[in-house]
């Protein structure tokens, strides 16, 4: 609740200019994303749209994947990588 006592409205959906602000990404980046089937964008008239469970969605899948690749077993020493 707001200290005028009203109660802020939730946003369904973000333009692209407004969804790579919040992401702090580029909307170049979100279009590369989309194109890899990796974020849904909306259409609504001329507008691309990305609704907020998406961004919610999409943020939590690329948590997941950082996590994975942290997971990798080993040291994190690089130095052996491409010796055999």
């Amino acid at each position: 609740m707001e200290e005028n006592g009203e109660v802020p409205i939730r946003r369904l959906a973000y333009s692209l200019k407004e969804a790579a602000a919040l992401l702090g990404v580029s909307q170049g980046h979100l279009r590369n994303e989309n194109r890899r089937g990796k974020l849904r964008f909306l259409k609504s008239g001329s507008r691309t749209l990305v609704a907020d469970s998406e961004l919610c969605r999409y943020i939590e899948q690329s948590t997941r994947e950082v996590t994975k690749i942290q997971d990798v077993p080993g040291d994190g020493d690089v130095s052996e990588l491409g010796e055999q």
